[in-house]
């Protein structure tokens, strides 16, 4: 029923991934689509049709003073966790206190039959994504993820973790002889015109 709201660590790759989202998906990016990013000074983008926000965490941890339950949100999705910068490692304490809390708020709201659908209360999803991070460190934090038993012949639930293989390019690894130690910015573009010219068409970090 709410936003997905993706979490980045730069505000780069929060518009550059916002806008790759809406070519994949072939929709709007921007004020009136469904793909939206909102970085600092820059919150032209979002409007009512917003269903997929990207932004930084620092403007999700912003949100969060103004309404702690994140209540216009239904998955956050926490990206690029493994370089554990200080506004990731404040949004993930503050969402395991907030994910509880948002689940017994709906159950409560649930059996007491509340009719106004406007302000209803769903659980809060949260997926934590990394590419190098060890999974366990978040899987097995109980204070993130409380184990919970339905019966005492049942095995506790932990969450579930999903491995997804990238795709793999060939890589190759190329020195120069000398380090250039007076103009290496100079070596380096001589030696980025080189492999441009001498070997096969690829890329080039």
């Amino acid at each position: 029923p709410g936003m997905i709201g993706v979490t980045q660590p730069r505000r780069v790759a929060a518009v550059t991934m916002a806008s790759r989202i809406a070519k994949e998906l072939n929709v709007k990016w921007g004020k009136g689509g469904s793909v939206a990013h909102q970085i600092r000074y820059d919150t032209k983008t979002v409007g009512e049709n917003t269903k997929l926000k990207l932004m930084t965490d620092g403007v999700l941890l912003r949100e969060i003073r103004s309404d702690f339950l994140l209540r216009k949100y239904s998955i956050i999705i926490i990206d690029e966790a493994h370089e554990r910068g200080v506004n990731t490692d404040l949004l993930i304490g503050l969402l395991s206190r907030i994910v509880p809390l948002r689940k017994k708020l709906a159950l409560e709201q649930k059996g007491a039959a509340v009719g106004d659908s406007s302000v209803k209360i769903h659980p809060l999803r949260v997926v934590i994504m990394s590419a190098t991070l060890n999974a366990g460190d978040f899987s097995e934090n109980i204070r993130l993820f409380p184990r919970v038993a339905k019966s005492k012949n049942e095995v506790v639930i932990i969450p579930k973790t999903i491995h997804v293989e990238s795709r793999r390019y060939p890589i190759t690894v190329h020195f120069n002889k000398r380090t250039a130690t007076l103009n290496y910015l100079d070596a380096t573009f001589r030696k980025v015109c080189k492999i441009h010219t001498k070997l096969p068409s690829g890329g080039i970090l």
